[in-house]
């Protein structure tokens, strides 16, 4: 026969194995085995039935014991923030357009070039290479548009015809070759060669300028 010191294992919780209708155990218990002759459905043969107390799984992983290390609280959801175009436009803002409108955002259909043009912006193709719509024109690139004055009208530009400011050497082509004369006034532009040192020409002949020593004017 065993006996139990009662004082010394009234710290633990007690599995209790009394097969009755009800329980007579004196002492506290968190988990009751009322029956050895229970079934269970795709168990042959009889077993254990038993009722706990306690949330024992719940109990056991919280406290990283069993096997089961102490489980990390997740991290709250980060509240949503919406993307960003990447274009800088979003539907509704007022550019100015200079340049040619595109039948869709791929670049395809090349239409109608517009100069000085005010419009607004309808829908927007992050990562295209004509990410926004304007007005019912078309698709247009980036480089073709910039953001109109807070009053919708437009701010001054480096365009063919526009005026501008220049005080500098003339040069004899865009590649900043034959180095002429200087100048300083107010000049037309007449042509515009992207990505060259000197890729603005003046007054129809009167020479080639860099396009950062211009302020536009008009």
């Amino acid at each position: 026969m065993i006996f139990l010191d009662y004082v010394r294992i009234n710290c633990y919780d007690i599995w209790l194995a009394q097969w009755a209708d009800k329980a007579i155990w004196g002492n506290h218990y968190g988990i009751w085995q009322h029956s050895n002759s229970g079934s269970v459905d795709w168990i042959n043969g009889r077993v254990d039935l038993d009722i706990a107390y306690k949330d024992y799984p719940k109990i056991i992983k919280e406290a990283g014991i069993n096997g089961f290390g102490s489980e990390a609280k997740p991290e709250p959801p980060k509240p949503f923030e919406p993307v960003k175009p990447s274009s800088g436009y979003k539907v509704g803002d007022k550019v100015i357009l200079n340049g040619p409108v595109y039948g869709d955002s791929y670049g395809g259909g090349k239409g109608k070039t517009f100069s000085g043009r005010t419009c607004t912006v309808t829908r927007t193709a992050d990562g295209r290479k004509c990410p926004v719509y304007v007005d019912e024109l078309g698709w247009v690139t980036l480089d073709s548009i910039h953001k109109a004055g807070s009053s919708g009208s437009a701010a001054p530009v480096l365009r063919v015809g526009a005026k501008v400011q220049y005080s500098g050497p003339l040069y004899g082509d865009s590649y900043g070759g034959g180095k002429g004369k200087t100048v300083s006034g107010t000049y037309t532009v007449s042509r515009i060669i992207k990505d060259r040192k000197c890729g603005v020409l003046l007054n129809d002949g009167l020479g080639w300028v860099p396009a950062g020593g211009c302020k536009v004017v008009g």
